[in-house]
């Protein structure tokens, strides 16, 4: 059987949305109702879904009102345009497409789909249990736009189709997904891990940078800490604080010859020293 493709977004889809978004005045309020429309999802609380059983997936609103009185009260979200334009453009969302958030899902779907009777056909419904889904939209939303196997079975009722699938016909396209949940895993961990090292090198250089201080200037000149430090020979900033707040006995000239003045790129006072005060330190 041809393995099926993990469903991405719909870029026909993209532009519509984005059309209307961006038509919108910059200061005009969305509530859910009215994104799950601009969005075109076929429910109208679906961002309300999202919301409560996705955290973390859709952004959070903007403004919120606490509505009611002192017996029974509820909230009311609000979004601007440039929120959900940002959402769209991240390409989050598409039509029924899911961004996986945790490790397990994984396993927990595997788990789930072993366990199917393979000779029982499963519902869009249950599949989107089985996937974690919000609703079986997302699972009716891949058949239509074809990113699923043809259905096994299509029953109607009311006007409303029901597609049915035997395990492993949908075997291909479960596999998919775990695969690129996986791959996801992996990612977000590499980048967590370059992201944690570019910080630590960013802060060794930060502490590092002490300025390059030579002795024998104007005696008033007012030193700066981290001038003072460069000039006792000091590696980091931090161990010449820490060295001055424990009271070393090599920097008693330091206590109660400074006096504080603005930072030199803005932020709270520092304290300041002479030139000759620190220069008569050994």
């Amino acid at each position: 059987m041809e393995e099926t493709a993990v469903p991405a977004q719909d870029p026909a889809w993209t532009r519509r949305v984005l059309a209307r978004l961006e038509a919108l005045p910059g200061d005009k309020t969305l509530q859910a109702s009215e994104i799950s429309e601009l969005l075109e999802y076929k429910d109208r609380n679906q961002v309300n879904s999202y919301l409560k059983h996705r955290p973390g997936y859709f952004p959070e609103p903007d403004r919120v009102e606490v509505m009611g009185g002192e017996k029974r009260t509820y909230r009311r979200r609000y979004w601007f345009p440039a929120t959900i334009i940002g959402f769209v453009k991240e390409g989050r969302p598409g039509r029924g497409r899911r961004r996986l958030k945790d490790a397990q899902w994984s396993d927990r779907v595997r788990e789930r789909f072993e366990a199917l009777p393979q000779d029982e056909m499963v519902s869009a419904g249950a599949l989107s249990r089985l996937l974690e889904y919000a609703g079986s939209h997302a699972v009716t939303t891949y058949v239509r736009r074809g990113s699923m196997p043809e259905p096994d079975k299509i029953n109607e009722v009311r006007g409303e189709e029901s597609y049915w699938w035997y395990p492993d016909t949908v075997r291909p396209f479960v596999e998919g997904l775990i695969r690129a949940q996986d791959q996801l895993v992996s990612q977000t961990a590499d980048t967590l891990r370059s992201e944690r090292k570019r910080d630590a090198v960013a802060g060794q250089a930060k502490e590092a940078s002490l300025p390059t201080v030579s002795r024998g200037g104007d005696p008033e000149e007012m030193l700066y800490p981290s001038q003072v430090a460069a000039l006792l020979g000091y590696k980091h900033l931090k161990s010449f604080a820490s060295a001055l707040a424990q009271g070393h006995r090599r920097l008693e000239p330091l206590q109660g010859t400074w006096t504080k003045v603005k930072a030199p790129q803005g932020g709270p006072a520092v304290r300041t020293w002479p030139r000759r005060i620190v220069e008569s330190i050994e």
